[in-house]
């Protein structure tokens, strides 16, 4: 029992490391992106390298319903995935720059929601 629940939770990882490739992947097909080509590359290499490695590790072979979330389309990844990626990615390391931070507390007006 112990040894499925361990299998699962590697598979679970597993697609979960294949979500982030293709959101990779999507990232160096999105001219936004273009400047951090390399570093893009790089991280998916990382991720190619890590899914082969836990594959050979727990001797994983993959039915062909899961080599199919290799290509994941971008409107199959959930969007915690999404925001996870944009979050960490470099292209926007701009942001966290003091110079960014022009606004106040009091530009602009109070938006009060009433429901």
């Amino acid at each position: 029992m112990a040894e499925t629940f361990r299998k699962g939770k590697i598979e679970d990882f597993l697609y979960k490391l294949r979500v982030r490739k293709a959101i990779l992947r999507n990232q160096l097909k999105a001219k936004e992106f273009y400047t951090t080509e390399q570093f893009i590359q790089g991280q998916m290499f990382a991720v190619d390298t890590i899914i082969q490695e836990l594959a050979d590790e727990f001797d994983l072979h993959f039915p062909e319903r899961i080599k199919k979330t290799d290509v994941i389309e971008s409107n199959e990844i959930p969007e915690t995935e999404w925001m996870h990626s944009a979050a960490k990615n470099p292209a926007f390391d701009f942001l966290s720059d003091l110079e960014e931070d022009i606004y106040t507390l009091e530009d602009g007006k109070a938006i009060h929601d009433k429901k």
